[in-house]
């Protein structure tokens, strides 16, 4: 099969695509891929070659940035088929180009700036950290080593806790992208879930939910966006902290679709979701684990 011929089958299966991004995905690889390398089977093109193309474009960062990831689609689609046995290209010539970071939609700080969180969670004393957190400053810590979305966060309920597979199994009800989803239970998460059952005992709360403050309802969401509003200003939103979580991922060469799969992303193209059968449990365990040694060492100071 040629880079055209998959390019071709992959776009039509991308029918949850606008208009307008399926024309900007065909002109930019027709522009850029396709007349250099279109005609080549894909079990024969190299790395070097693309990274060779790319490198013609450097300049034009965003230009480079959506053709590693169009590729990528690409290889990830034949792979999930069964038409390549090659692995996908992107991660590597992502490491390769080290193109400069886009700015997110949300104001983050830099995964290197996350010691600058260690004031959310300091006792009346400014020690590191507080060992009697409030509820909210527990949620928050839970979305620091989870990398889940707050509201996710929120609503986590003790009997989604899984001590057999060390995991906390979330319905898809609860979930922004409407599918089942397990957290490996580190052991700063395993951590923290006992600082909370012992805070909920010793404050009389007999809650089903993990992060409550009346024990009848979970915490609001909205509770931990205020407080990082409070002492961020607008240069960090709750949000920023999976942003700081998939940066540290691209920059330590975690896999992409298990970097993916970390913050519960989804695939968007139905064939490969179709085709793909593992969560990635167990390498996320090990990619989380490794995230949260380096934010306990950040808050730690």
């Amino acid at each position: 099969m040629t880079l055209t011929e998959l390019f071709e089958e992959y776009s039509a299966n991308r029918s949850d695509l606008t208009r307008k991004c399926a024309a900007n995905m065909r002109q930019r690889m027709q522009k850029y891929v396709l007349p250099a390398l279109g005609s080549r089977d894909i079990e024969g093109i190299r790395v070097s070659e693309i990274y060779s193309l790319l490198q013609e474009i450097r300049e034009k960062n965003e230009t480079a940035r959506q053709l590693i990831n169009y590729v990528g689609q690409c290889y990830t689609f034949a792979a999930a088929l069964e038409y390549t046995t090659r692995q996908n290209p992107a991660p590597a010539l992502r490491q390769l180009m080290r193109l400069p970071a886009i700015k997110d939609h949300y104001p983050a700080l830099g995964y290197q700036q996350l010691g600058e969180l260690r004031v959310l969670f300091e006792d009346k004393d400014g020690k590191q950290p507080g060992r009697n957190l409030t509820v909210t400053r527990q949620a928050v810590l839970m979305a620091l080593y989870s990398l889940l979305r707050i509201g996710e966060c929120a609503a986590l309920k003790w009997a989604w806790l899984n001590e057999d597979t060390r995991t906390i199994e979330i319905p898809r009800e609860h979930m922004k992208m409407r599918r089942d989803f397990r957290i490996p239970v580190t052991p700063q998460i395993a951590a923290l879930l006992e600082h909370v059952k012992a805070f909920q005992e010793s404050s009389g709360i007999d809650s089903e939910f993990v992060f409550s403050i009346s024990g009848r309802r979970p915490l609001y969401a909205g509770a931990p966006t205020n407080l990082m509003r409070k002492h961020f200003k607008g240069r960090m939103v709750i949000h920023g902290i999976r942003s700081m979580g998939r940066t540290w991922m691209a920059e330590h060469g975690v896999d992409f679709a298990v970097a993916e799969a970390s913050l519960a992303h989804v695939e968007h193209n139905a064939v490969v979701r179709a085709y793909s059968r593992t969560d990635y449990l167990e390498q996320r365990r090990e990619v989380l684990e490794t995230w949260d040694e380096y934010v306990n060492e950040q808050l730690m100071g």
